[in-house]
């Protein structure tokens, strides 16, 4: 779904972003039971907007085949042909063999 190319410009921007502007640490504050080194794709600006025209270009039309009502009925589309369906949460995890997480 998403090229190679792309998916390498994703993880550059997420190094970057921790490298130049998180003095090099990648956060863990995920309140979860599987513990992830992350970073939130919200707090990488040059990321916003390639994963909100990815969600609109692919990822609502996938849902949208699959399951055209959702749970309250209602379809997905509306009548201006504008997605009802939004994303609340979104990171880039960073798996490392020898941190354990």
């Amino acid at each position: 779904m998403v090229p190679p190319s792309v998916c390498a410009r994703v993880i550059r921007e997420a190094n970057d972003y921790v490298s130049n502007l998180n003095a090099g640490v990648w956060g863990s504050v995920r309140q979860s039971s599987v513990k992830t080194t992350d970073v939130a794709i919200e707090d990488i600006p040059v990321l916003r907007g390639w994963l909100r025209d990815l969600c609109e270009r692919k990822l609502w039309g996938i849902v949208e085949d699959r399951y055209p009502r959702l749970r309250d009925g209602m379809v997905v589309r509306g009548e201006d042909g504008g997605s009802r369906m939004r994303l609340h949460d979104a990171f880039i995890v960073r798996y490392d063999e020898n941190d354990g997480r």
